[in-house]
């Protein structure tokens, strides 16, 4: 079985794959490292809190991303809480969680569902 038999289904194609290692780095480390996780059966009873903790958090720390967990966002006058947001170093992650203010310090949210 290929690799890519894990990352080809309804939500990204072969097309966005190769692009996104576009430096063609070798990420066969990670790659392995984030399936020896992953476990359908017992994933398939856990909530979606002790999925997140169990898996979705080491894949981001396997990927060198820094995150803090349902923290809150002020953006336009809402209150947003998502379940991740993610940071490119742990010097941002720091000086957002003293000024949350600092939006420009967020990488992306994820949603973990």
């Amino acid at each position: 079985m290929n690799d890519k038999y894990f990352l080809e289904n309804n939500l990204f194609d072969t097309h966005f794959l190769e692009k996104l290692n576009k430096n063609g780095e070798d990420i066969s480390d990670i790659f392995n490292s984030v399936k020896s996780l992953y476990d359908k059966d017992k994933f398939s009873h856990y909530n979606e809190a002790s999925l997140e903790t169990v898996f979705i958090h080491k894949i981001f720390n396997f990927l060198g991303y820094e995150f803090l967990y349902e923290e809150n966002i002020n953006f336009q006058g809402q209150l947003f809480k998502p379940d991740n947001t993610l940071f490119a170093s742990d010097k941002l992650k720091d000086e957002f969680a003293k000024d949350n203010s600092k939006l420009e310090n967020i990488l992306l949210f994820c949603e973990s569902k």
